[in-house]
């Protein structure tokens, strides 16, 4: 039953952001860019109290050159998750301003009608600028490689780490490659983190073999 209100509610918020399209079997508000393709993933859950759902929302970025870079050595993507594989995703409740909209909403036809017009404008303030932006390679660069984790892109060192290695490996930079691998390999010796050895292993992979000069 709530896939349906996940349905209206994305062709709702479409109707306002001509520029994407729904992908009706995803739940995703989906649009190609030069080098990939950008989505706001949507999934409308249940909340305890009956009447009242909430809404799930992810934006993500991909890039295609840096996915067919590490992706092949990714030992934890199958292979059919290589081609739909996003480089980078946040939870969109981190992004808006208007963090009534990441409470619950009533189910009700009005309602849902009038959080989806709400929400529709909050993407395009909100959300749609870290979309562009982290489609840029240089800015997802930069927010990958700052040596602050408050300012990281992503606090996930699962994504953080092959993603960063792999711009690394395209510019050549090798002296930039073997830092992070370096500090990928010392975080999987953390207790908690042993389990992902095999991945920071893997990335060593795309080491580049010729330095490149600055571009």
């Amino acid at each position: 039953m709530m896939k349906h209100f996940t349905e209206r509610v994305g062709q709702l918020i479409v109707e306002q952001i001509p520029s994407f399209k729904f992908k009706k079997r995803e739940g995703k508000l989906f649009r190609l860019t030069d080098n990939g393709w950008q989505a706001i993933a949507l999934e409308v859950l249940p909340t305890a109290s009956q009447g009242i759902g909430k809404l799930a929302a992810h934006a993500q970025v991909r890039h295609e050159q840096i996915e067919s870079l590490y992706s092949q050595y990714h030992p934890f993507l199958q292979p059919k998750e290589v081609k739909l594989h996003a480089t980078l995703t946040v939870n969109c409740d981190g992004l808006l301003q208007n963090q009534t909209l990441a409470h619950g909403f009533g189910l009700d036809p009005a309602s849902v009608s009038a959080f989806a017009e709400a929400y529709a404008e909050a993407i395009k303030s909100d959300v749609i600028p870290w979309l562009d932006k982290f489609s840029d390679e240089q800015a997802l660069f930069i927010g990958l490689a700052d040596s602050d984790p408050m300012k990281w892109a992503t606090s996930d060192r699962l994504t953080r780490f092959p993603v960063l290695m792999a711009i690394l490996a395209r510019r050549g930079d090798i002296v930039g490659f073997d830092s992070a691998a370096a500090e990928f390999q010392d975080w999987c010796k953390q207790k908690h983190a042993l389990v992902y050895a095999p991945l920071a292993a893997a990335m060593l992979k795309m080491r580049p073999v010729h330095e490149l000069p600055p571009p």
